[in-house]
């Protein structure tokens, strides 16, 4: 007798984060004197040139740990199931080492990405994929996504 599969549970990775860390005339791997400003566009596919941009610098906070400034952006992936950076650009970066000085991080059901030391300062962009296990009807619109970071600041 053969028996028949259970289905599986809905895994869609159906929204990446652009979180990108900036000065305007910053170029490369140079470094600033004060921590790089966050930016975040939703996107629903890598290639998606369709960039919804969150509010400049909502949703990121510094913190102390071990004695050193951290600063912590939420990438917006709310009850996410798992959350991975894909790239970051440049790929080569003298200050950002994965683990040591910038980290994907869950608290409770929400996501953060953390930069310290000299990664702080740095202009650097990081492309993140987060996967859900429920469809995409079931994720809160951009502008509820949006107002929660405002309401936190």
């Amino acid at each position: 007798m053969i028996k028949e599969m259970p289905k599986p549970i809905s895994n869609e990775s159906f929204l990446i984060l652009l979180t990108g860390f900036s000065y305007p005339d910053l170029p490369g791997d140079k470094i600033s004197e004060k921590p790089a400003e966050c930016t975040i566009a939703l996107r629903e596919k890598e290639r998606d040139t369709n960039r919804r941009l969150a509010p400049k610098g909502a949703g990121c906070f510094d913190e102390i740990v071990n004695g050193t400034t951290r600063t912590y952006c939420d990438v917006l992936c709310p009850n996410a199931d798992t959350v991975y950076l894909i790239k970051r650009d440049p790929q080569v970066h003298r200050f950002c080492f994965v683990f040591y000085t910038h980290k994907l991080e869950r608290r409770g059901n929400n996501w953060f990405l953390w930069r310290q030391h000299k990664c702080r300062h740095s202009q650097i962009t990081f492309t993140i994929r987060c996967e859900f296990l429920f469809g995409r009807s079931q994720t809160p619109k951009d502008i509820e996504l949006f107002n929660s970071l405002i309401r936190r600041n």
